[in-house]
């Protein structure tokens, strides 16, 4: 006839099962939160790149990282992150803001550029943090391709460029106001009409260079109605 197990052991068989079922629900947990990570991974409008954080070698990409520099994900996986970036920003080994995300601060963004397997140059803002794995470091790279954005701010650069050129050069009077009527530009032909220097006429009351300030009501009314004003006497 078997032995009964004692209240002791039942006790023990209980938190024994306990412990069991816990580290299942850990287990499962971990599994849950991996397979999370992975999908975010993948599914990531942004390239993100996995480099180990001592030998620079790419140990993971998703599909966004691998187009970026039009390459397969194959391709990467196994090469020195040097693969991605232009020679000029190359530096002892490493580009030019590898080691300068693990030398400072994480989170940090980072502008430089990536190279494309035919050849082309791409800007990107890169954001990087160091992550810890099975007691080894990798450097987890976000990746941001900035090109256009780029572009666009230096075509808005050359524009006011040439815009502050003509608004200088002109020989025609021409002044800004907000609409309070309050100077906030002039060229130097305005400040001859009126005889100012622009430090008095920033932030002067237009109403001020009017005989008549009711000229200025109208003008402005004129301007709102319109968008313009053209031969206003």
């Amino acid at each position: 006839m078997a032995k009964k197990p004692t209240y002791k052991e039942l006790e023990q068989s209980v938190k024994k099962l306990e412990e069991i079922s816990k580290y299942k629900d850990i287990k499962e947990a971990l599994g849950e939160s991996e397979e999370r990570y992975r999908k975010l991974f993948e599914e990531a409008r942004d390239g993100i790149f996995l480099a180990d954080a001592e030998t620079g070698i790419l140990v993971d990409c998703n599909h966004e990282a691998a187009k970026l520099v039009g390459r397969d994900k194959s391709e990467l996986i196994g090469q020195h992150q040097t693969i991605l970036h232009p020679r000029h920003i190359i530096k002892d080994g490493f580009s030019d803001t590898f080691k300068k995300h693990l030398r400072e601060n994480e989170g940090q963004i980072l502008e430089t550029q990536v190279i494309t397997s035919s050849g082309e140059i791409r800007e990107v803002a890169i954001k990087a943090n160091l992550l810890n794995v099975a007691g080894r470091k990798f450097l987890q790279g976000i990746f941001r391709d900035i090109t256009e954005q780029k572009l666009a701010k230096e075509a808005l650069w050359k524009s006011e460029q040439r815009y502050r050129t003509l608004f200088e050069d002109s020989r025609d009077a021409i002044y800004i106001t907000i609409r309070e009527g309050e100077f906030v530009d002039v060229n130097q032909s305005a400040l001859d009409l009126f005889g100012y220097t622009k430090e008095e006429m920033v932030g002067l009351d237009v109403r001020k260079i009017y005989v008549n300030p009711e000229d200025r009501v109208r003008f402005q009314q004129k301007i709102e109605d319109s968008g313009f004003v053209r031969d206003y006497g």
